[in-house]
């Protein structure tokens, strides 16, 4: 009976382990449609690699600030062409939200403004390129793209956030 019960809770423990780290495809979209999210440095145009972009996806604008229900927020690193592959998950997928974490967000800001949600159906059909308030660089949307500007962080900059 010992035995059984512990090979019972190893694979419980084997199951938790597979939902934890393999488990997430079960929250991609059942055709595996992604976001590509493509990170720009806004003065001259180059990829920016390593930099860490946080994104939320929910059902409303509103639910993504309060981290109300569904809402899947995660933390991705951009690779050597700048660029965060996004799985969409297969409810509560209407709207994303993405910030930067080390470096400066070049989209115009408004003081005590929410950060701006993006449609995930527009994203998908057409694509969408974000504001550039840090250089003239521009980009032509690419559907299921997102491209985002941003540039370093100036020195007093960094303790401000």
């Amino acid at each position: 009976m010992e035995n059984r019960a512990r090979s019972l809770g190893l694979s419980l423990a084997g199951l938790l382990v597979v939902l934890f780290f393999g488990g997430g495809q079960a929250f991609a979209g059942s055709d595996g449609q992604k976001i590509r999210i493509r990170v720009l440095d806004g003065r001259n145009g180059h990829p920016v690699t390593k930099e860490s972009v946080n994104v939320w996806i929910g059902d409303k604008p509103e639910d993504l600030l309060l981290g109300g229900e569904g809402v899947v927020g995660s933390l991705r690193s951009t690779d050597k062409n700048g660029e965060v592959s996004v799985p969409i998950p297969e409810r509560h997928a209407e709207w994303i939200e993405i910030e930067a974490d080390y470096y400066f967000d070049c989209r115009p800001y408004r003081k005590n403004s929410p950060r701006p949600a993006y449609s995930v159906k527009e994203i998908l059909q057409s694509g969408v390129v974000l504001g550039n308030t840090c250089g003239k660089q521009r980009a032509e949307p690419r559907p299921g793209e997102i491209t985002f500007f941003v540039r370093p962080l100036h020195g007093w900059e960094g303790f401000q956030r």
